[in-house]
């Protein structure tokens, strides 16, 4: 008999589909034996015979898994996604259910009854760390179900960038600036350099010193919102494209992960801020970078300018993830009359 039971409520929530996209990302996580084998050692360091265990967006349920592998006496699944009904047959051919509770929702819509858990597992990580509204969801779940002295793994969150020399990303950025078939295509350019990319560097050229862009301790964070800003020295000849960005979340103490370029041994790939035309830099030559991030109504918004000082001058950009910026949407209606020739 389970003690210390917790009750849940649940506002209702449209269920997404997509059922073929989830499914690959899946399968990234399954096979990424990097990231899979940190959880597992961690969640075993941390999570002690007896303990009450919430998962916030499950998935196929392998963190939960491995709760239960390390004692957990219940886990408690929270996903919105059709996995969750997968997960629930996995744990039912490992004998797991009875220590088990599947929820189907949104985290940060189930209101717990009745007790607190002893750990969050929350891999909620994108390629920048926080594109996966991890900094909206941890507060509200955090202070909705963990008890006081709880552990959520991972525990801490650091954001990285660093301006970078790209060939590829700069030919393939290019072409929005290109003449091709005799069209000019520059239009393009705006849309295009508003925008986040993502590549999985193997040699990338950093052109200084990566700086510590944000940091988050995941048991005292509030809120979803970064502003900051962050200088560099170049430090050698380059044509830079923008900056890469990254993460490095630290799971329990001696424990972490991170998509760091050049050395990436797992799923995650980088971020890529571009700044527009691509800059020629000197060693010496001086970069700022301003990050803001916030979330409005579930929508992320990320926004990034700076200033590239060169012998030649001064340069600055002013840039934003989503058309939503470039492109006002006006409602009009249009009446068209086809002439056809007899």
């Amino acid at each position: 008999m389970m003690s210390d039971a917790i009750e849940y409520l649940m506002d209702m929530w449209p269920l997404s589909t997509g059922t073929e996209d989830h499914l690959t990302s899946h399968h990234l996580l399954l096979r990424d034996s990097v990231r899979n084998e940190a959880f597992q050692e961690a969640i075993r360091r941390i999570v002690k015979p007896g303990d009450l265990v919430l998962d916030v967006g499950a998935g196929t349920g392998i963190l939960s898994a491995f709760a239960i592998q390390a004692g957990a006496q219940h886990v408690y699944l929270v996903e919105s996604e059709d996995t969750l009904s997968c997960a629930r047959q996995i744990f039912e051919r490992a004998g797991w259910l009875e220590r088990a509770t599947f929820i189907r929702g949104m985290a940060d819509r189930v209101t717990f009854q009745g007790g607190k858990v002893d750990a969050i597992l929350i891999e909620l990580i994108g390629n920048f760390g926080i594109d996966e509204n991890i900094l909206d969801v941890i507060p509200t779940i955090r202070k909705k179900a963990l008890k006081k002295g709880g552990k959520i793994i991972p525990s801490r969150l650091r954001l990285f960038v660093v301006p970078i020399m790209e060939e590829s990303l700069e030919r393939e950025l290019g072409v929005y600036r290109s003449v091709r078939h005799g069209i000019d295509f520059s239009p393009l350019a705006p849309l295009a350099d508003n925008n986040v990319y993502l590549l999985n560097f193997r040699n990338a050229r950093l052109l200084a010193e990566p700086q510590r862009l944000a940091e988050f301790d995941f048991l005292t964070c509030e809120g979803d919102t970064i502003e900051s800003r962050v200088n560099f020295s170049i430090k050698q000849r380059g044509r830079m494209i923008g900056f890469v960005g990254w993460f490095e979340i630290d799971l329990c103490e001696g424990i972490s992960l991170s998509n760091l370029p050049n050395v990436n041994r797992t799923h995650w790939d980088q971020i890529i801020f571009p700044i527009g035309e691509t800059q020629a830099v000197e060693k010496g030559d001086r970069v700022s970078f301003r990050f803001r991030y916030r979330t409005t109504a579930g929508e992320e918004e990320w926004a990034w300018s700076g200033t590239i000082q060169t012998r030649a001058g001064n340069r600055r950009f002013d840039l934003c993830n989503g058309d939503r910026f470039l492109l006002p949407k006006v409602r009009t209606r249009h009446t068209i009359e086809l002439r056809i020739a007899n």
